[in-house]
Parts: C-alpha cells; sequence; structure tokens
C-alpha cells in the first residue's frame, strides 16, 4: 500500500513537491509525509482489515504557510483518493516536527482497506 499511495502523491502536479515514505525529522517542504498506520481487525487470529493512515502535507514557515496549505490540501487529497480502497477521512491543521523545528502542516487521515 505505501508504493501506491507514493505513487499517487508522486503524479501530484505541483512544482518541488516531496513525498516521503517514511516519517522523520529530514524533510524539506513542501512535501507530503506518510507517517505510522492504525491497524484494526474484525476477528481475532486473523489479517487486519483496515487500516487508519496519516498523512501530514507540510510547507515552509512563512507568512504564506496557510495559503499554500490551501492550495496543496485538495491536489494531494485527490491523489489520495484515487488510490483503490483509499478514502480521505479528515484533514486537521497540525504542525510537523523537523529537527528545525515545527512546520506548518494538515494531518490528513485516511482509511485504507485491506
Amino acid at each position: 500500500m505505501v508504493e501506491a499511495l507514493t505513487d499517487a502523491l508522486n503524479g501530484v502536479e505541483v512544482p518541488g513537491l516531496r513525498v516521503y515514505p517514511d516519517v522523520g525529522p529530514g524533510v524539506s517542504p513542501p512535501g507530503v509525509v506518510l507517517g505510522v498506520p492504525t491497524f484494526q481487525w474484525e476477528t481475532p487470529g486473523s489479517e487486519p482489515t483496515s487500516a487508519r493512515w496519516p498523512v501530514f502535507l507540510i510547507v515552509p514557515r512563512t507568512d504564506r504557510a496557510l495559503r499554500q496549505l490551501w492550495e496543496l490540501l485538495l491536489p494531494v487529497t485527490a491523489a489520495l483518493d484515487g488510490v483503490v480502497d483509499v478514502v480521505v477521512v479528515t484533514a486537521s491543521p497540525s504542525a510537523y516536527p523537523t529537527s528545525g523545528g515545527e512546520l506548518p502542516a494538515y494531518e490528513i487521515q485516511i482509511e485504507v482497506s485491506l
């Protein structure tokens, strides 16, 4: 699923948008970071049936941060919604921790059927 999400996000036609398939402090905005999913099981002893995945949309800390987040949110969520078995659930304002300090972000929650 990580590959499908990464491929979809790499297809977003926004100049300079970077995709990070792993959580880490070494990111360069603007970018999208795939977080660590929470898995759900319907019955004991079975494989997971779904996952809730945080996806962080991050931008530089500037006076244009809010506008840039709004401009990027719809193309990024559309790309995620275009992946089979993925539904965007929420997008909440957030901050993403980096080695240089926190960056403005949206935490996008997606539901994935497995």
